[in-house]
């Protein structure tokens, strides 16, 4: 489907052993977060903030996330459907840099 998006960010074709293995849980964080910050396509990011909901609630332990989190992210994805809800993306782009900036190491 959306195939190309990942040429540019091999890292994310290694498998999960490789991937625990060769990063930190900061470099994954970082790397995943780049990786979001690139992309344009808001349906393209929609499906994938649902598809980490869906795996998260399926995989992640309760008692490291609560379900009352994964309950916000969800009703986050349905406000987003509602384009008054919508941040211009520069403006999450300018947090993003700020925020990235911040990180140690």
């Amino acid at each position: 489907m959306h195939k190309h998006l990942f040429r540019n960010f091999g890292y994310f074709c290694l498998d999960h052993s490789k991937i625990s293995s060769l990063m930190t849980t900061v470099e994954i964080k970082g790397n995943f977060l780049n990786f979001l910050a690139s992309i344009e396509d808001s349906s393209l990011l929609k499906e994938m903030l649902a598809t980490c909901i869906e795996i998260a609630r399926k995989e992640i332990k309760s008692d490291s996330m609560p379900p009352e989190i994964l309950d916000e992210l969800e009703e986050a994805v349905r406000r987003s459907c509602d384009e008054e809800n919508l941040i211009p993306h520069e403006d999450v782009q300018n947090e993003m840099t700020k925020w990235l900036k911040g990180l140690p190491g």
